[in-house]
């Protein structure tokens, strides 16, 4: 299934469902007139391709979708990265880890990892929340 090999360009149509959609999803808000944005492309590119299933990249023209990154970015300016779990915000990064794309690479996929190997907090939607029993 390669249908979660590329970036997915998002609007403000379709980015609530794919936050939502998977356990794991980074959002990328940038500029075409961005230089560390144009920076942060393949970085973004490489993430997506080595996804394998375990989480999602997306894409946000900020320029374009202007209401949208109003609507959920707190941070101004591109490139804001956003990692979400299970569509509830886990960060929110303003700003790239260096102007290369293996220092761009190296950054989010460091955090894509840390995220991966920390369990939710939270028990899943349908899951009954277990409860410690008591100390006798």
């Amino acid at each position: 299934d390669g249908s979660k090999s590329a970036a997915v360009g998002l609007t403000g149509d379709t980015y609530d469902d794919f936050v939502a959609a998977e356990p794991l999803s980074l959002v990328m808000f940038y500029t075409d007139s961005c230089g560390i944005c144009r920076a942060a492309q393949p970085a973004m590119a490489r993430l997506a391709d080595e996804a394998g299933g375990r989480y999602q990249v997306g894409l946000v023209d900020a320029a374009v979708e202007e209401g949208l990154r109003r609507g959920r970015v707190h941070s101004s300016g591109v490139p804001i990265f956003m990692f979400y779990r299970e569509g509830k915000v886990l960060l929110e990064q303003p700003g790239a880890a260096g102007a290369d794309p293996d220092s761009i690479y190296s950054d989010l996929k460091g955090r894509l990892d840390g995220f991966l190997s920390t369990p939710s907090a939270e028990p899943a939607a349908g899951d009954p929340e277990e409860k410690p029993e008591p100390y006798e």
